[in-house]
């Protein structure tokens, strides 16, 4: 007759019939699935982290941020936008960003305490500030206070961004046209957004508008992009070629080549 012996049961099976034969597992945090082996709850469901099987498959606890609902797990804050944690559909525990947890349990809205409050640890205390505003001292002070630039900032002497003609630089919103003359609006000391008068934009620098005509005082980007002079220095005007073309002869301005606006000295308009 063959011996017979008694041989463990591979974990995570608790208790078994044979090897491929599971009857329990070793904590609840596991199931026996159809196959008759054991297998994680959260294989089922990946929110759940504890199940049984009595009365048919169905969630005992889940992970933070859900709750139990009938057989399943349901998200807090999709049930309540206000809630992070909870215990069931009404029983908030911890409160989503924005919110604080108040007598009830409830969560109160932190901005409707202080408007400039972002999230709050409880209605006397903020812990972080609307855009525009930085933590001092348990309250929420406005950025631009002192200075009308700063747009966003972490502490008084901190500045994340500026409105678009300063850019931070060094944590200070820094003015683009002081830091480089042809700048007027910029994102950072080297890439301009718009120029300054007399200047024109091109791969985020301002080259000057005597680059397109040496006589070319102003100009403009049209279509393909084409440079073109828009205003020129004295005895000069706009062409249909928008270049720089001189005034007759003794004539200071003019509209074009044959209508002169100014003389020179010792000479006047005469109309023909």
């Amino acid at each position: 007759m063959n011996s017979v012996r008694c041989t463990t049961c591979v974990s995570p099976c608790s208790t078994c019939t044979a090897s491929n034969n599971c009857q329990s597992c070793i904590s609840d945090t596991y199931y026996v699935n159809g196959s008759n082996a054991c297998v994680t709850c959260a294989s089922y469901n990946a929110n759940w982290t504890t199940c049984d099987t009595s009365g048919g498959l169905h969630a005992l606890t889940c992970l933070s941020g859900w709750f139990v609902d009938g057989t399943s797990c349901t998200n807090c804050h999709e049930t309540d936008a206000r809630y992070d944690t909870c215990t069931d559909a009404t029983t908030p525990v911890t409160c989503y960003a924005g919110y604080y947890l108040i007598a009830g349990p409830d969560c109160g809205d932190c901005t409707a305490v202080d408007s400039t409050w972002l999230n709050c640890s409880d209605a006397t205390t903020p812990t972080a500030c609307q855009p525009g505003y930085y933590l001092d001292s348990g309250a929420c002070v406005l950025c631009n206070q002192t200075f009308s630039y700063i747009v966003t900032c972490t502490s008084s002497t901190s500045h994340t961004t500026c409105i678009s003609t300063y850019f931070p630089m060094n944590s200070t919103c820094t003015s683009c046209n002081s830091y480089d003359s042809s700048y007027y609006e910029c994102t950072s000391s080297t890439v301009a957004t718009s120029c300054a008068s007399g200047y024109y934009l091109l791969n985020s620098q301002c080259p000057s508008c005597s680059n397109i005509d040496t006589n070319c005082l102003t100009c403009t980007v049209s279509a393909n992009p084409t440079y073109q002079c828009s205003s020129c220095a004295t005895t000069y005007f706009v062409n249909s070629s928008y270049l720089c073309q001189s005034c007759s002869s003794n004539c200071d301005t003019c509209t074009s080549a044959t209508v002169c606006t100014a003389c020179s000295t010792n000479y006047f308009l005469v109309e023909e």
